[in-house]
């Protein structure tokens, strides 16, 4: 963008680079197939879904971004219905993001990741001090490396997730990445990719993808399904029948030679519905 147009765009208070009025700026991540980030009458950039962009301001309904493509930084302006701002999903102690993770998967991982930065981690002498009821997972040579925290205090990570996602009902979209063909004796698997938030606690393990398990009664609706292809889904994040030791969103805390780690994962009920878009 030249200058005697950033100079015109500011004068019309359009320029996103310059005009920031001091607004602390955003994230915000593309939910529909593509949105165009645009100068103008110029599109500076085309964007698919799910894909990241920082907000500098917003003016009507229009939201101005920057992104970065290929090494260079591109500045223009989107349609703030074509994406989610991310900032309307805070997931601070004692609160809970707003329902639209519930509807988008990409805000439900930006939703999960703020609550594992705000989150307090129990410490070893908790995990291991016998204070509270916990499951050990060993290795090979009966060595606890990750704990369950079976009964976890308000404020840390467990139980912040319980709070804020156990019994939700979601109507999630996601990009195929493998199809496990259904047997006798299991049904059938999809792996759907989960969009990755940028930042993370440090030695955090993010879910890079969702394991749907689709009953028989379902597959005829997703035929030939393959990677690649965007499903439709629906399910309800509870521990689904015979419970289990696991809550939907789990955390696992690292001990012994993984010690100061935090795996964080889903572990779904079996999907309600499931389709193909045309």
């Amino acid at each position: 963008m030249s200058r005697a147009t950033c100079l015109l765009m500011l004068t019309l208070g359009l320029c996103p680079g310059a005009a920031r009025g001091g607004e602390k700026p955003t994230k915000a991540v593309v939910k529909v197939k593509e949105a165009k980030v645009m100068m103008g009458r110029t599109v500076v950039a085309v964007v698919a879904r799910d894909t990241w962009l920082d907000v500098v301001k917003r003016k009507g309904e229009w939201l101005a971004v920057t992104l970065t493509r290929d090494g260079k930084k591109l500045e223009g302006w989107v349609r703030a219905d074509h994406v989610i701002l991310l900032a309307d999903h805070p997931a601070a102690l004692g609160k809970k993001p707003s329902g639209e993770w519930k509807k988008q998967l990409p805000a439900f991982s930006a939703a999960l990741a703020d609550v594992i930065k705000s989150a307090k981690i129990p410490t070893r002498r908790d995990l291991l001090g016998g204070r509270r009821p916990t499951f050990p997972f060993t290795n090979e040579t009966g060595q606890p490396v990750w704990i369950v925290d079976q009964s976890p205090p308000k404020g840390t990570l467990q139980a912040e997730l319980s709070r804020v996602f156990t019994g939700a009902a979601v109507r999630w979209r996601g990009e195929v990445e493998k199809v496990e063909k259904a047997t006798d004796q299991e049904p059938l698997k999809v792996i759907v990719k989960l969009p990755q938030p940028e930042r993370l606690r440090k030695n955090t393990t993010f879910p890079s993808a969702l394991t749907l398990t689709v009953p028989a009664g379902l597959a005829k609706n997703i035929p030939n399904l393959k990677p690649g292809r965007t499903v439709l889904f629906k399910c309800r994040l509870t521990k689904g029948e015979g419970g289990g030791i696991l809550e939907p969103v789990w955390a696992l805390y690292g001990v012994g030679p993984n010690a100061g780690k935090v795996k964080v994962g889903l572990t779904l009920p079996p999907v309600e519905d499931i389709l193909v878009p045309r």
